[in-house]
């Protein structure tokens, strides 16, 4: 990319602006996160201390009762073998000539004694994950106690988890020129009539977050595919976008237009940077300084986590596409994510339709 972009001047000054942007604002983001943390900690230390008791009185009930022993990966393969879940990796091409990854994981024992209702299940990952979420509690995860349950368990991948597309290299930039819409529209599609026709059977998808959005968006374009549905689960789907909590984000961040977001972040992957910190940080660090800078911009926290998986709860975190952020950021203003028209993120989020704008309204009169 590198070589490409020293025979343009003016593309190479724009790629490096935008590097230097993008994880500055990164930086201050995590800056900002450790002062709001350390104001919570001076100003709030007996909130903060009940959640400490209470956090550590749930790992000594775990501790007693035998916890499994801590694997921090971020690969289905790893999990599967530590479980005992036979596994098998099968890869599948868009429309478009994006090579998906999808990990089938099962119990030998189960699907032997359950060769008549080996139902088959799809699990999609949300924006900036991959598949290795839904085995990343191991004995506690949702794709383990399906496969325990002798259902046939299809972990799907989105494009750029995996840099493989017929034609593009990940160093290309249109090979991140895509956004949840391409997703609903290619990915879903390519990935339920792959699942469909390899088992023979009608298949359960089970979206998270974007994994949800897409599907929506992928029977709204075409609603024949639903022909090879049995079940869809929604898990906390994405089809509205509320507005980030954090003056930062929600306030300076998200109302910028897409051309400004593209100026910052660049045409390519979203912060680069983080994959090769992600690979040469200790997991453990990696694992705290994602989930303080997270759990501050969308005001989440880890209550209700197994202890000490931050580790592995972030190695299955990942880039993403500047457009689906930007797409993302658009749906805060335009309204569902399923109405939303590819050209409608070139323009100013600011610029809603006429029946977009009726929509919106109508759906906040209702909330």
């Amino acid at each position: 990319m590198l070589g490409v972009l020293a025979s343009k001047p003016v593309a190479l000054v724009s790629w490096a602006v935008a590097m230097v942007l993008s994880h500055a604002i990164l930086a201050g983001i995590v800056v900002v996160a450790y002062l709001s943390l350390l104001f919570d900690y001076i100003y709030g230390a007996q909130a903060v201390a009940d959640i400490a008791c209470d956090c550590g009185r749930r790992g000594q009930k775990r501790r007693s009762s035998g916890e499994e022993k801590l694997l921090v990966s971020s690969e289905v393969a790893e999990f599967a073998n530590a479980l005992g879940l036979a596994h098998e990796r099968h890869h599948v091409t868009t429309a478009d000539g994006f090579v998906l990854v999808l990990d089938r994981v099962y119990e030998p024992a189960a699907k032997s004694a359950a060769a008549d209702t080996f139902a088959p299940v799809v699990c999609h990952h949300g924006v900036l994950q991959r598949s290795g979420l839904f085995l990343a509690g191991q004995r506690r995860s949702l794709a383990y106690y399906l496969a325990r349950r002798g259902f046939d368990v299809w972990l799907s991948n989105s494009r750029g988890v995996y840099p493989l597309h017929e034609k593009l290299n990940a160093s290309d930039d249109k090979f991140w020129d895509w956004s949840v819409d391409e997703l609903g529209k290619y990915d879903f599609p390519a990935i339920v009539s792959y699942v469909r026709n390899t088992t023979g059977r009608k298949i359960t998808y089970v979206g998270h977050s974007q994994g949800a959005g897409q599907s929506f968006i992928g029977l709204h374009t075409n609603p024949a595919i639903a022909d090879d549905l049995a079940l869809l689960v929604g898990l906390s789907p994405a089809v509205f976008v509320h507005p980030p909590p954090r003056f930062m984000v929600g306030r300076l961040l998200v109302p910028l237009g897409v051309r400004m977001i593209r100026a910052i972040f660049g045409v390519g992957s979203f912060l680069p940077l983080m994959s090769p910190v992600q690979r040469w940080m200790p997991p453990v660090a990696f694992g705290h300084l994602g989930y303080i800078m997270f759990s501050y911009l969308f005001g989440w926290d880890d209550h209700l986590w197994a202890k000490g998986r931050h580790a592995t709860y972030f190695q299955v975190q990942l880039p993403s596409s500047h457009m689906d952020l930007a797409y993302l950021a658009h749906a805060v203003h335009a309204g569902p994510c399923v109405d939303q028209a590819r050209v409608a993120v070139d323009d100013e989020p600011a610029l809603r339709t006429p029946s977009q704008s009726r929509r919106l309204r109508h759906w906040r009169r209702r909330r």
